[in-house]
């Protein structure tokens, strides 16, 4: 799931990176990908589902910009 959401980010020009690879300041939008727990499933039998995290990061002066960015990555 982790690699699907990455390249899918990719292919649409929005700075993926895997937790602690980004390297420097934060000079344009980036998302952080991050594989979270697992929910156990209360009512069945079944394993749960698997969470992803996704932490969004955008320049100080851009904050305004954070909800547009993500819009991107809920389209994508």
């Amino acid at each position: 799931m982790w690699q699907e959401i990455y390249t899918k980010l990719k292919e649409n020009n929005l700075n993926p990176y895997p937790p602690g690879k980004h390297k420097g300041l934060c000079e344009e939008p980036y998302v952080v990908i991050k594989e979270g727990t697992q929910i156990p499933s209360i009512n069945s039998n079944r394993l749960g589902q698997k969470v992803i995290d996704i932490i969004v990061f955008v320049p100080l002066d851009s904050y305004i910009a954070v909800d547009i960015y993500v819009k991107k990555i809920r389209a994508a």
